[in-house]
């Protein structure tokens, strides 16, 4: 089995005033320059391959704290960018909920499918690289897609809480072709309690 690190970037302002940052570039704030840095730090013992990033800056910025320590390069994919929320980047959810009722649509704002095909497709081509410890620096809705991708057809009941710089860890081996993944933790925060 091959293992696959999933991150949510640091913290930024956005995050921490409860505002919808979608693909809006919010670099990370200083909370989350130092998850950031504890991140790695607690990662830099680990035999990593290869990093991948969403090219967003709170994203790219994690990740390249990593990287860092390990004296290897970010790679940059799109596809493991944030959903776009259209006309809610910038909101806070209350002001969302007062604007667009629960099942509103919103203008320009990306669907759960679209996100899961962009994230898996990146996904199935970093997994089929020969890399056995790989970690990708994305956000929590996309993560949280990239989560049901993993889990699909037996999703999980409800929608999993990933916190700034929440660590998911997945095993994963291809068999006859086709990835099969097992996820093992979802969330870790043990990084932050030093």
């Amino acid at each position: 089995m091959r293992n696959l690190l999933l991150i949510r970037h640091g913290a930024t302002s956005w995050n921490q005033q409860g505002r919808y940052q979608g693909q809006t570039d919010v670099p990370l704030s200083e909370e989350g320059i130092r998850q950031g840095k504890l991140l790695a730090t607690a990662l830099a013992h680990k035999p990593l391959d290869r990093v991948y990033s969403s090219d967003l800056t709170r994203a790219s910025q994690t990740a390249q704290f990593i990287a860092d320590k390990h004296k290897i390069q970010v790679h940059l994919d799109k596809r493991l960018r944030e959903f776009t929320f259209g006309v809610a980047e910038g909101l806070t959810r209350d002001s969302l909920r007062r604007k667009y009722p629960s099942n509103s649509l919103i203008p320009g704002a990306e669907t759960k499918d679209q996100v899961r095909k962009r994230v898996s497709q990146c996904i199935n081509e970093i997994c089929h690289q020969p890399d056995q410890l790989t970690i990708i620096v994305s956000h929590g809705g996309t993560i949280r897609q990239a989560l049901a991708y993993f889990y699909h057809p037996a999703k999980p009941r409800k929608e999993l809480l990933i916190d700034n710089t929440g660590i998911i860890s997945v095993e994963y081996e291809i068999t006859h072709g086709q990835l099969c993944f097992l996820v093992k933790s979802v969330n870790n925060l043990d990084h932050l309690d030093g």
